[in-house]
């Protein structure tokens, strides 16, 4: 008894402890305790019962509290007792809560503690790339100066042509409008490593998708959270994401952090317009193609004037390919997006994914502000940034034989292909329907667009850990701090487990440890007070076979114990000397009051 009391308080004292090897030694131990409770509970118990009987047997008492006490020594006997007597008391129900306590103990110190994961939630401050702004972070594009356009497009190219022969890249946009999208998750090994290929870039850095091809997007409710679906491929607006700096590497948890970000999309007419009655007969017609002329590919992407009044001002760009033309409307969107990383173990690799998306507050869901929105105007600081993006997309990637598709127009034709060239006939573009055609258009706009501002950090090569590392007060030559913006992540780290202590079963385990504290105080001081032999065992047999208790005229001894029991239930007996006049005792049960005066005497000779 003392040692589980003494595991209780241990118990108790390893409460808010980190795990160590004595805490675990402690936790085995309560739960060898969880094995002998029961035994140690019932033998403790019964034998006070049984000490009880004797006691009231000595002072007297009816026959049924003999039969109850002896009886209900076990789990088992007191429920025999409760549900063949048909008799209830408060004793009963004492009984019935002491017994409460056997099972109640054992499952009490098994479930008294247990190990606790924690978390600590702390927020840091984080860098993202590029600002949501159009219009100023263009202005600092490494293709607008001649120079460092020059000394930029190897590795601009090297961006774009490693994002579009990337395998991920074959799902984007594809399912429902291109023929092998099942093949090509089926090749990413299913449909959820599918999603979670393209979550991030080849980099590291965290996708975002158009917020207006979501399911549940409302532009009347701009500001509402649009979740991201988390089990299938979201419509991503480009192939490289958000560069995200400042984010915990190495350690275990989760990391949620709140960005802005800006893109463009489309909206097509739809109608392609033939355009072969333009092309110059030059003699360099290809016999086995009547529809294709073997020229310098004659497809573009031409900007016009929105509205001749406001000259430069760009709204619209027409698409030619070889045969068709089709003018698409270009706009703008600023989004807010909630990016969610994980890393689950200390081995493992951490993922990011955008999780929820909103238009940002106070921005509408679109604006028409583009990098295109002033084209070459003259004293645009842009100076032929347009001309040049535009010039540079459609070449990022030269087919080998002008009749044939580069992988820039292979993915607008199909983008799950793989980039097998592509002879540039039949009906071109019109099968892609509209909505794939100005996603994918869109993306790849989106695309060449953020990897002329700055290689490096979408290479995350720009030496950026955090935002100490940005020089936010340098005025010349390093133009950075006017491409990163400022947040706040808030990460939440699993620390060592702890050990919790649950209150209610410690509680109910130190009652039950009081209960059998108690049963072994009463049955020592019980034996103590007690001075008749301990003969009672089963009260039954001793009110069917003994002649000092009376049974009612007309019974028969042919009856069971157990009758005779119910027959007799309400007689007072008691434990005295039924030879008080003679000079050798004898000790009996019996019903007669008259010996009352007669009490056990421990110097008096018994037979």
């Amino acid at each position: 008894m003392q040692r589980l009391a003494v595991l209780g308080v241990t118990l108790l004292l390893l409460h808010g402890k980190v795990e160590s090897a004595k805490g675990r030694a402690i936790i085995q131990a309560s739960q060898v305790a969880a094995t002998i409770w029961p035994i140690a509970f019932a033998a403790a118990t019964g034998s006070m019962l049984h000490s009880v009987a004797l006691y009231r047997a000595q002072q007297g008492t009816q026959l049924r509290v003999l039969d109850m006490l002896l009886t209900s020594r076990t789990v088992g006997g007191m429920l025999k007792y409760l549900v063949f007597s048909f008799r209830f008391s408060l004793g009963l129900l004492l009984l019935v809560l002491i017994w409460c306590f056997s099972p109640l103990g054992s499952q009490a110190i098994l479930r008294a503690a247990e190990l606790q994961s924690n978390t600590e939630t702390v927020g840091r401050p984080v860098v993202y790339f590029p600002v949501a702004n159009i219009s100023s972070v263009t202005e600092y594009s490494t293709v607008v100066g001649v120079s460092s356009y020059l000394s930029s497009l190897q590795s601009i190219r090297a961006i774009i042509l490693s994002s579009l022969y990337d395998s991920g890249t074959r799902v984007m946009h594809s399912n429902g409008s291109a023929p092998a999208f099942s093949d090509a998750v089926a090749a990413l090994g299913g449909p959820q490593a599918a999603v979670e290929a393209v979550q991030q870039d080849l980099w590291g850095n965290v996708r975002v998708p158009f917020i207006h091809m979501l399911d549940g997007y409302d532009p009347l409710r701009p500001s509402d959270w649009i979740q991201v679906p988390p089990d299938r491929i979201p419509p991503y607006q480009s192939l490289i994401g958000v560069p995200i700096r400042g984010m915990p590497q190495d350690t275990v948890g989760n990391t949620t952090v709140y960005i802005n970000s800006t893109y463009h999309f489309l909206r097509c007419s739809g109608r392609w317009h033939n355009t072969t009655a333009w092309l110059l007969d030059n003699g360099h017609r290809m016999p086995n193609f009547t529809s294709v002329w073997a020229t310098e590919f004659n497809w573009s992407i031409k900007s016009y004037p929105l509205e001749g009044s406001k000259k430069g001002y760009y709204g619209s760009l027409e698409f030619f390919s070889r045969r068709n033309v089709t003018s698409c409307n270009v706009h703008s969107s600023v989004v807010e997006v909630e990016v969610r990383c994980v890393k689950p173990g200390a081995q493992l690799r951490r993922s990011c994914r955008s999780t929820r998306i909103r238009n940002a507050l106070g921005q509408g869901p679109f604006s028409n502000a583009t990098v295109f929105s002033r084209g070459d105007a003259p004293g645009n600081p842009l100076g032929g940034y347009p001309s040049i993006l535009l010039h540079d997309m459609v070449n990022v990637d030269l087919a080998t034989h002008n009749s044939e598709f580069n992988a820039f127009q292979m993915y607008l034709s199909d983008s799950t292909a793989g980039f097998a060239n592509t002879a540039a006939y039949g009906d071109e573009f019109c099968s892609v329907s509209r909505e794939a055609f100005e996603a994918r258009l869109g993306m790849l706009i989106n695309t060449f667009w953020v990897a002329s501002l700055e290689q490096f950090t979408i290479l995350n090569r720009d030496g950026i850990k955090s935002p100490k590392d940005v020089n936010w007060t340098t005025i010349f030559y390093d133009t950075r701090k006017f491409l990163y913006a400022n947040s706040t992540s808030v990460s939440s780290y699993f620390t060592e487990p702890t050990y919790r202590i649950l209150v209610p079963w410690i509680s109910v385990y130190l009652a039950a440890v009081t209960v059998l504290a108690l049963a072994t105080i009463c049955n020592l001081w019980l034996r103590l007070a007690v001075r008749v032999p301990d003969f009672i065992d089963s009260v039954s047999a001793l009110a069917r076979d003994t002649p000092f208790v009376r049974r009612p005229a007309g019974v028969s001894s042919a009856l069971g114990g157990a009758e005779q029991m119910d027959l007799l239930k309400d007689r007072w007996v008691r434990v005295q000397d039924v030879q008080a006049s003679q000079e050798l005792g004898r000790i009996a049960l019996s019903d007669d009051k008259t010996l009352g005066m007669h009490t056990l005497e421990r110097d008096r000779l018994y037979e």
